[in-house]
């Protein structure tokens, strides 16, 4: 429906109040596609009410539920998302993601034990659940609970997430426990996984690494690629 006003964005801010009427004419389906369509074009307030129209329309929308929770969430309206996308799992308890989706919410508000809570509870649904265990990992981490953070980011890795970011978390946990060999291990995949964005001072965090360890030689070899980058 919005195909044809995507090309210019004052033609779609000029129309957006008859396209969003002619859905109000029309059915919950109707309501929620064109909610999703404006969610991808970043118009949230727009999405926000063909969502709340298709849940009028149909109460137990529970995927409608579920993307108004995303709204919110996208507005920093976090007790909103949160009771959208609870309202979402009770009518669809599956809804995985929903699970997920609150526990960020919580944890945007500081509330880390709520947050705790919605992701092992999506775990219990889903034992892979990458999103989950990767969020645990977090959330152990803050709270100082560095063998359960450990765990959770290698379930994390172990269902496909093989991110840079989360070796580069497993390497801090294994640096504060001075274990400088698997730190080692760690922040060499992350390199590995995103090489195109290593830079001058990865290689020298690397090579203080390896001195920590006692490799002076691997240390050295660090230093001196780093020295070349910052010469480029």
């Amino acid at each position: 429906m919005l195909a044809e006003i995507r090309g210019g964005r004052g033609i779609f801010k000029g129309m957006k109040r008859i396209v969003i009427r002619m859905a109000f004419a029309g059915d919950a389906a109707a309501n929620h596609k064109l909610g999703k369509d404006f969610k991808k074009l970043g118009d949230m307030a727009a999405a926000m009410k063909c969502f709340k129209q298709a849940i009028k329309s149909e109460p137990n929308y529970a995927d409608a539920h579920y993307e108004l929770g995303d709204v919110f969430h996208e507005l920093g309206r976090l007790n909103e998302s949160i009771k959208a996308f609870k309202i979402a799992t009770d009518l669809y308890p599956d809804l995985i993601n929903g699970l997920v989706n609150i526990g960020f919410a919580y944890s945007d508000q500081g509330k880390f034990d709520e947050s705790i809570g919605e992701f092992e509870k999506a775990i219990k649904m889903q034992t892979n659940c990458a999103d989950a265990h990767n969020k645990l990992g977090v959330e152990y981490k803050i709270a100082g609970k560095l063998a359960a953070s450990e765990s959770h980011y290698g379930m994390a890795l172990k269902a496909g997430t093989d991110v840079a970011i989360i070796h580069l978390y497993i390497h801090t946990i294994y640096k504060k426990q001075a274990k400088y060999d698997k730190a080692i291990l760690h922040f060499i995949k992350a390199i590995k996984v995103n090489p195109d964005n290593v830079s001058a001072e990865d290689h020298i965090l690397l090579g203080n690494l390896y001195e920590k360890a006692g490799k002076s030689k691997e240390a050295r070899e660090q230093f001196e690629l780093a020295k070349a980058l910052r010469a480029t």
